[in-house]
């Protein structure tokens, strides 16, 4: 399976944005993961919470076909 990583700030992303690009990600079967500043909850503009499962001092490029 192919992986994208999806950059998002810790507070303040954009809701909407980040589904629309992880449902078409997903949609053309990619794994797709979530870096931040820090491993954990980060909150959308709009109110919506997701989980950044990799910090971005710890992501390696070569591991994903997409960022």
């Amino acid at each position: 399976m192919n992986k994208a990583l999806l950059i998002i700030a810790k507070t303040g992303f954009q809701d909407h944005e980040l589904q629309g690009t992880r449902t078409a990600l997903l949609d053309h079967g990619f794994d797709v993961l979530l870096a931040s500043t820090d491993i954990g909850a980060c909150t959308g503009k709009f109110g919506s919470v997701e989980q950044a499962s990799v910090a971005l001092k710890d992501v390696d490029v070569a591991d994903y076909d997409r960022i």
